[in-house]
């Protein structure tokens, strides 16, 4: 799982920045198992960064500038 906002939305000061309070991966054999040091950590990192990179552009291209510089 994780967790991520616009700065601007969250308790961080910032601005055209994304913010990641929370990644958090199942780390045991019962259950569903354990995911930990198998690579789902950093596909959700490049997940989170091509969304953000989306958000930046769509942004740009509708002339949104104020979300990304206040």
């Amino acid at each position: 799982m994780i967790q991520y906002l616009p700065v601007e939305e969250s308790v961080i000061d910032g601005k055209g920045l994304y913010f990641i309070p929370c990644i958090w991966l199942h780390g045991h054999k019962k259950g569903i198992g354990d995911f930990q040091g198998k690579g789902l950590g950093t596909a959700l990192l490049k997940a989170a960064e091509n969304d953000a990179k989306k958000w930046v552009r769509q942004a740009w291209q509708h002339g949104d500038y104020g979300c990304l510089f206040g």
